[in-house]
């Protein structure tokens, strides 16, 4: 793949969004899928096949630095891609909200905006306003030039996925706004990694 650019990418990704139509195409995964067709290609992978997110240097919305050192803080980090201008991705952060709350010890979730490249974006004030109303409160972090190699691989949204503490993807990605399938693939990686519950 060639390298582009963060606002390439947003803009390769907004003409995807407003060619497709919303709903399930004959290759998905996802067998509930409510967002934007879409597709993934790997992420750059380690010598044993593992997809890699890969070394990245960012802030969230609150402007808390961030790098790829963030999953090593969990056993399992959910990463939830959304953008500003996707309806799909907006409906289901306060499910996600909820998922949040009631992950078990040691699994976190983040959010990263694949239409938001600093504050300056024209996209950031829709960003902080979609966190408010929507009650968020996991982090959601700004796509910088530095996760170019990770949001070059998404051309639609929501897409999510799971993450270990090495950084090496867990799985398929989920395509599409799809809680049934995150909760399910949230309690078979609780039995991997012997999770305990909240307090």
């Amino acid at each position: 793949m060639t390298k582009r650019t963060v606002p390439s990418v947003i803009l390769m990704m907004l003409l995807v969004l407003s060619l497709s139509a919303c709903g399930a195409s004959g290759n998905q995964k996802s067998t509930s899928y409510t967002g934007t067709s879409a597709s993934t290609e790997d992420n750059r992978e380690d010598d044993g096949g593992e997809q890699l997110i890969g070394a990245f240097q960012t802030t969230d919305l609150e402007g808390n630095e961030v790098t790829e050192a963030v999953f090593a803080q969990t056993d399992v980090t959910f990463v939830n891609v959304w953008g500003t201008f996707c309806p799909p991705c907006i409906g289901e952060m306060p499910e996600l909200e909820e998922i949040h709350k009631d992950l078990p010890d040691r699994f976190q979730m983040i959010g990263v905006l694949c239409d938001v490249s600093g504050e300056n974006s024209a996209q950031y004030p829709t960003a902080l306003e979609i966190v408010e109303k929507t009650g968020v409160t996991y982090p959601s972090l700004i796509g910088s030039e530095s996760m170019e190699d990770f949001l070059g691989t998404i051309s639609a949204v929501p897409v999510s996925f799971f993450v270990d503490s090495n950084g090496c993807v867990i799985g398929d990605p989920v395509i599409g706004a799809d809680i049934e399938t995150y909760k399910a693939r949230i309690e078979e990686l609780k039995a991997i990694y012997g999770a305990a519950e909240p307090e």
